[in-house]
């Protein structure tokens, strides 16, 4: 059963499989980022994070552009227990 975030993303990688979850523009065109590929960016950030000493109910301020890392680093602070706090360029 899926109780929180992290589960839920976890689980809606095992199950909706995509090629192209996200993209990102590399040398003038958009690059596809398939959910594998999400999923396994998110769990080894996750455990970098924890090894760092991130621990549950700590918070990590996210300072980004609109890219794909700003989602990959939010899934991996949750999946490590954390919670974000984004703070827009603007």
């Amino acid at each position: 059963m899926v109780e929180t975030l992290s589960q839920l993303f976890l689980h809606s990688c095992r199950t909706y499989h995509k090629d192209d979850l996200l993209s990102a523009k590399r040398d003038g065109r958009y690059v596809p980022i398939s959910t594998a590929e999400v999923e396994t960016r998110v769990r080894n950030l996750s455990a970098g994070l924890r090894e760092l000493g991130l621990r549950p109910g700590d918070k990590v301020v996210i300072f980004s552009e609109n890219r794909p890392e700003w989602v990959i680093t939010d899934f991996a602070v949750l999946c490590a227990g954390g919670a974000t706090v984004p703070i827009s360029t603007t």
